[in-house]
């Protein structure tokens, strides 16, 4: 585990939950402000080093950004290169310690290239109240935008649960373009309630089924599930299976075709 990762999820949880048979159960965070008072912005280039001239470029455009396009004040800039390191830990101290109300970055992504990463610093930030911002995608909850965040894994573990979710998809006959079977993105198991089927079809206890019942920590479990079926359905028309186990792509090369099951 990384020293980013520890410092977000070794942030404390306090909050009350509430249910129709009076033990609490939804999760209350403090309120996050529209406009922070006092921003942060993270940046991370995975391909340059922090003396180049595209770091700078990079941490100039994420202030004019949030200033520009979100109305935010002037944000203090967290910046690295390579992997989440020391500045994501530096930021997820930062908002423990209450210096900021909301950060600022271009995608998911950003944060890390793991759902549970980026899991755990939504997490921090609601425990105290930082609005968490993106340009691409507004809300850290988009299903794009964390699809890019897993879209060039190497390996991955298909569960029963994915098999589930995926025998119940809706498919349909896209007619865009040349046209090709697809998964309803508005119901794609079937009713506009995602997080509802989701919970009806891994038969979970019926206050995951309603909005104003489930917990956040449900919700992200659903939403991690929901993304990730899209590599599990990668992988079994890939390899013509549909079984749970330890998948690897097979070369260098990042293509939806190249996975095979890990025998190790």
């Amino acid at each position: 585990m990384s020293e980013a990762d520890v410092m977000v999820s070794s942030a404390s949880e306090a909050h009350r939950r509430r249910s129709n048979q009076g033990a609490d159960r939804v999760t209350v965070f403090p309120a996050r402000p529209t406009i922070p008072a006092r921003p942060a912005a993270y940046v991370r280039d995975p391909h340059s080093t922090l003396a180049d001239d595209d770091m700078t470029a990079e941490r100039a455009m994420v202030i004019s950004l949030a200033q520009d396009e979100l109305g935010w004040p002037e944000p203090t800039v967290y910046a690295e290169a390579g992997r989440p390191g020391s500045q994501l830990a530096d930021l997820a101290e930062a908002i423990t310690a209450g210096r900021h109300d909301g950060v600022f970055a271009t995608q998911p992504s950003q944060l890390g290239d793991d759902l549970a990463q980026i899991e755990a610093f939504d997490r921090l930030c609601r425990q105290h109240g930082v609005r968490l911002r993106f340009r691409w995608h507004q809300e850290v909850t988009d299903t794009r935008a964390l699809f890019d965040v897993i879209d060039r894994v190497r390996e991955f573990t298909v569960t029963d649960e994915h098999l589930r979710l995926l025998r119940h998809a809706h498919v349909f006959w896209d007619e865009a373009e040349f046209g090709a079977p697809s998964i309803n993105p508005k119901r794609p198991y079937g009713n506009s309630n995602v997080y509802g089927d989701i919970a009806e079809i891994l038969e979970l206890p019926e206050p995951d089924w309603d909005d104003e019942q489930r917990t956040a920590d449900a919700e992200w479990r659903f939403l991690r599930l929901h993304v990730e079926t899209a590599i599990a359905l990668q992988i079994a028309l890939a390899t013509g299976e549909f079984r749970t186990g330890r998948y690897v792509r097979y070369d260098e090369q990042v293509s939806t075709c190249r996975w095979r099951r890990d025998e190790t």
